[in-house]
Parts: structure tokens; C-alpha cells; sequence
């Protein structure tokens, strides 16, 4: 007897790298993550830095940082509710460039005050929790531009590179802030005398990291160039490339 001939999926790698490197909402929102993800690594890096050494905090220093990881929940309702007026890629640009204003408390807060370092800390973090759910908003809109294309949903292999660069960002975030810290003269061995310039180099560099690495993302995401209207239509054309329901004759 014949045996069936079974089909093997054909390798087609350099078609989908191609057809990825294409599809330039992709490309921006993947750059805009990994900068993100090196702006919230090195700050992350250096808080218990700042805290122990410049804030001097002691035996605080674990617990004023409580307000950075409650503050982004707490603000993250109002930033869904601008989102839905101005669209999600313009609400992460406002909220990093309110990020950059409110940053330069890192310069100016006194060392020794609990009190104003946990109300500091919890405006500081107020946009923590964007900056995680919107990109992943965005790479589920992303994802409808190659179903409505291919009619193949693959939110999933989309989600993944995502995740992939944000792991590649906390990679990049130590060997970035870490060096630099080595170049301002701070020893953040835990029994070492550090200077006040190494200190203020320190106060600068939780500004100037962030500050830089989020105006480079405002540039990327302002005008983006999947925006709400355009997702829309995208979800039309999917709804009209679906088949009809059969009527059962």
C-alpha cells in the first residue's frame, strides 16, 4: 500500500527576521522597551546605593522604599483613563517626561528625612507601572498589523521578543550604570568612605540616566506610528477577513 505523503513546514527563516525587521511599529516599540528597561534596571541598580549612602537611612533604608512599589498602582488608573483620550503611546510619553521633571527630587531631597523620602519616593514612582503595561498594550495592538497581512495570529512569538529585550535591558542596565559609577568615584563596597563629589555624582547620575534614556524613548513613541485610529482599522479589516458562519445546510 501507498503511504501518505506528509507535508514538512518549510524552513522560511530569513523570510520571518525580514519580514520582522519590516514591520517598523515592531522595531520602535522593541527599541522604546529596551530603553526603558535599562532606565528602570539602573535606577533600580543604584536606589539602595542612593538610600544607604547618600540619604543616609540606615536602619529605613528597606522600608522608604515601599512607596516606589505601591505609588505606580496607585497612579496607573489615571494614566489608563488619559490613555483612552489621547491614545496609549502619547500617555507614555507624558508620563516620562513628568518622570523627568519629578527626577530632579533625587538631587535635592535631605539626607536623614524618612518623612519627605517616602513622599518623594511615592510621586517618583508613580509611572513605574506603565512603563510595564503599556509596551505590552502596544505589542498586542502590533500584533494585529501581521494578522490582518497573514491572517496567522502570533501574539505569543510578538510577546516573546518583547520579553527578550526587556531581559537584554537588565543586562544592559548593570554594565551601563555600574562603570559609570566607577568613573564618578563611588565605592559601593559597604564599608567604604565615599566623598561628597562621588556622593553628588551619585544624586546626578539617578537624574541623568533616566532623564537621558526616557527623552530618547519620548522621540521614539511621540509619533508612533500605530496610533488608535489606525489600530482600528486593522481590527476592521481582520473582522472582514473572517469567514462567515456556516447556517448548517
Amino acid at each position: 500500500p501507498k503511504q501518505a505523503k506528509v507535508s514538512r513546514p518549510v524552513n522560511d527563516a530569513p523570510g520571518q527576521v525580514s519580514s520582522l525587521v519590516k514591520n517598523r511599529p515592531l522595531m520602535l516599540l522593541l527599541a522604546a522597551n529596551l530603553l526603558l528597561g535599562i532606565a528602570a534596571g539602573g535606577v533600580a541598580g543604584m536606589l539602595l546605593f542612593y538610600v544607604e549612602d547618600v540619604l543616609r537611612l540606615e536602619s529605613w533604608a528597606s522600608l522608604s522604599m515601599v512607596p516606589l512599589i505601591f505609588s505606580g498602582l496607585l497612579f496607573l488608573p489615571g494614566f489608563l483613563a488619559l490613555s483612552r483620550r489621547v491614545g496609549k503611546h502619547r500617555t507614555l510619553c507624558y508620563a516620562l517626561i513628568f518622570q523627568i521633571a519629578i527626577s530632579f527630587l533625587f538631587l535635592v531631597l535631605p539626607a536623614e528625612n524618612v518623612v519627605l523620602t517616602l513622599i518623594a519616593f511615592l510621586v517618583l514612582g508613580s509611572s513605574q507601572a506603565l512603563t510595564s503595561y503599556v509596551p505590552r498594550a502596544i505589542m498586542a495592538d502590533v500584533t494585529d498589523i501581521d494578522l490582518a497581512e497573514t491572517g496567522v495570529q502570533k501574539t505569543g512569538y510578538y510577546m516573546s521578543l518583547l520579553q527578550s529585550s526587556s531581559k537584554i535591558a537588565a543586562a544592559l542596565a548593570v554594565g551601563i550604570s555600574y562603570p559609570i559609577l566607577g568613573l564618578i568615584g563611588f565605592d559601593p563596597a559597604p564599608d567604604a568612605v565615599n566623598s561628597q563629589d562621588a556622593l553628588f555624582g551619585l544624586r546626578m547620575l539617578m537624574v541623568a540616566l533616566p532623564g537621558v534614556v526616557f527623552a530618547l524613548v519620548i522621540l521614539i513613541m511621540w509619533n508612533f506610528p500605530l496610533g488608535e485610529a489606525h489600530h482600528q482599522e486593522l481590527r476592521q479589516r481582520i473582522l472582514d477577513q473572517e469567514p462567515e458562519p456556516s447556517d448548517g445546510t
